[in-house]
């Protein structure tokens, strides 16, 4: 630890804004065959040129990111696993910016996307698909019990 009383516990930069560690933890990766089908069922998405984002409220006190990038993209494993490691560091970065709560199903729609494509399209995108899940969830009503006995 710190023994130096005078130094910040906490690192900030020249403007005194505290910067806290980016990680992607376990907890934040949706990897559950079950919750990909139920985020796609729902149908609820925004796009762009560069991505698909689906929405799903999880109920969590944290965003979680499922990555799908299907073979029609690129036929090639290695540039598939590049756009994986693309999207999860795009929400590495910015995942302060990003909703809480919310499940976010990312897919890639080119093989040929930059880093700088990737997290502008991503930055832009989750807050418009929150923003959709969460309306469709106000408006769906409560499924109606079967009268029968």
């Amino acid at each position: 630890m710190n023994s130096d009383p005078s130094e910040p516990v906490n690192p900030t930069d020249q403007d005194g804004i505290l910067r806290l560690r980016a990680r992607f933890r376990p907890h934040e990766h949706v990897r559950a065959r079950q919750i990909f089908q139920q985020v796609f069922a729902q149908r609820r998405a925004v796009s762009d040129s560069t991505l698909v984002v689906h929405a799903l409220s999880n109920g969590l006190s944290c965003a979680r990111l499922g990555i799908s990038v299907p073979r029609r993209v690129t036929r090639h494993a290695v540039v598939r696993n590049r756009l994986k490691r693309l999207v999860r560091e795009a929400f590495r970065i910015h995942k302060g910016e990003i909703p809480i709560g919310f499940d976010l199903i990312v897919v890639p729609r080119r093989s040929d996307l930059s880093a700088v494509a990737v997290v502008s399209s991503l930055r832009s995108l989750a807050p418009d698909a929150v923003r959709r899940a969460s309306k469709e969830t106000l408006r769906t009503p409560p499924a109606a019990k079967d009268p029968t006995p």
